[in-house]
């Protein structure tokens, strides 16, 4: 699998992305998969606010779909992901203000997707927003897919031999989170100024059907860390 991260001008409040990254990136090939921050999405969609004396905490509340716990860092639910501040992030922003996590993400990745394959004229191709969150118990972030379209973005394996010939009992492989992982190794967290990256030769099935959020929200019950939820 080959990434490449691209560079791109500082992107600002309802500049449109596609037009930028149409710019930056002069051409792409079938079964390429387009990585973007989700950072520049929200930006194009004008999710930046004011800050009053530095405290968050009333907008992390308004964002969050539920609150686990309270604090500097509020560990919170939004969209289905377990994530700090519910995705409220201070950084690449100027001081006072805060960027939100984009509206409707599914959405966008699906529509970004069609436009990019009417421009390049392609049929199978894919768009991965990318962010990153922490994992319990590990220090660091990862990246991971907040939302993506035009390929399948879980394999199951369940029901598959391994290599003694035991069964897979519970495996599914979240292959857009690894794709997104793997793309924000390159494109930074901090003063970069890379924002997109294009995927080549993923382990993916293409698909031009809409993505269905559902497929990779897990219930409660279901959750391994149920228990400290």
């Amino acid at each position: 699998m080959e990434v490449t991260a691209f560079h791109a001008p500082v992107i600002e409040q309802n500049d449109d992305v596609f037009e930028i990254f149409c710019q930056v990136v002069s051409s792409l090939k079938e079964e390429d998969i387009i990585c973007i921050a989700s950072k520049v999405v929200a930006y194009e969609q004008g999710r930046v606010v004011a800050v009053q004396d530095g405290d968050i905490t009333e907008i992390v509340r308004q964002e969050a779909d539920e609150v686990l716990s309270e604090g500097k860092w509020m560990l919170t639910k939004k969209d289905g992901c377990l994530i700090c501040n519910a995705g409220v992030d201070n950084s690449n922003v100027q001081e006072g203000f805060v960027v939100l996590w984009p509206k409707n993400p599914w959405k966008w990745a699906e529509e970004f997707h069609k436009k990019l394959q009417d421009k390049f004229k392609l049929k199978k191709l894919g768009v991965v927003i990318t962010d990153s969150r922490c994992a319990p118990s590990r220090r660091g972030v990862t990246g991971f897919a907040l939302a993506w379209g035009g390929f399948g973005g879980i394999i199951d394996e369940r029901g598959k031999k391994d290599l003694f010939g035991n069964e897979i009992q519970v495996t599914q492989r979240n292959v857009a989170d690894s794709i997104a992982d793997s793309a924000t190794l390159l494109m930074g967290e901090t003063n970069e100024a890379t924002p997109f990256a294009v995927v080549r030769e993923a382990p993916v099935d293409f698909t031009n059907e809409t993505i269905d959020p559902n497929l990779v929200r897990i219930s409660k019950k279901e959750d391994l860390f149920r228990k400290i939820l």
